[in-house]
């Protein structure tokens, strides 16, 4: 079951009510939310005004932040034959301390140094491990297996009771997959290639026996096989799926 939106603890929230809206659908078991771990984060919000009043543009506060934490490029090293990228970063220790981070030096066009804390705002925060995107979108998936039940009556319960009970915010929206969505394109494959057969065997039965009234009459046993076959299922306490049709 898979969650689309924006914000992601908006999606994290729904996704909780989901997989408890699922859970006490009888058949659906193993139901487990998508795992997201929160890891500290150090984040720059940027203060336009601040970077035009001290007459800096945001592509160069952008690229000294890129500096100090990825490293530039700014030689190449040669010893021998072999030559090395000579590349300038703050060390390990210096990107994990917030007050080097807002105490580090911004030169002007003027050549006047200015504090980063001066230019933005810069803070700790938790934020996800990973953001999950499908057709770029953010997502997250409720997962669930069947037992005891047939996987399209688990699936039409789990809608109604999520449409009865989750009320989705504008932009938000759920689509079904996995080995249901496989199962609905294997049916449709199923009846268009049955149709297709029936047709064939028609023609050959009307080329046998050269009538078409007595290819009618054979041809009623079709539906009787189907309903033998669905009744013998039932008998036997089996569950009406892809491969028993």
């Amino acid at each position: 079951i898979k969650l689309f939106g924006e914000d992601l603890l908006q999606l994290r929230r729904l996704g909780m009510q989901v997989e408890e809206v699922v859970s006490a659908v009888p058949g659906a078991v193993d139901v487990q939310l998508e795992q997201q771990a929160e890891i500290p984060f150090i984040t720059i919000d940027f203060d336009r005004a601040a970077i035009a009043r001290y007459g800096l543009n945001l592509r160069e506060v952008s690229h000294l932040i890129e500096t100090a934490f990825f490293g530039t490029r700014v030689s190449r090293v040669l010893e021998g034959s072999a030559s090395f990228d000579l590349v300038v970063r703050l060390p390990e220790r210096a990107r994990e301390d917030i007050e080097t981070m807002r105490s580090l030096q911004v030169v002007t066009g003027e050549g006047a140094s200015v504090p980063l804390s001066a230019l933005a705002r810069v803070e700790h925060a938790l934020g996800p491990n990973q953001i999950g995107r499908e057709n770029v979108q953010r997502r997250i998936v409720v997962m669930a297996n069947v037992a005891d039940r047939d996987l399209g009556g688990v699936v039409d319960d789990a809608r109604r009771q999520i449409e009865a009970a989750v009320d989705l915010p504008e932009g938000y929206y759920i689509e079904y997959g996995g080995q249901f969505e496989r199962a609905e394109a294997a049916t449709r494959s199923l009846l268009l290639l049955s149709g297709v057969v029936i047709i064939g065997i028609f023609l050959l039965l009307h080329l046998v026996l050269g009538s078409s009234r007595d290819a009618l009459l054979v041809m009623l046993n079709l539906p009787l096989a189907l309903f033998g076959g669905v009744f013998g299922l039932w008998l036997a306490g089996g569950v009406l799926n892809v491969a028993t049709l």
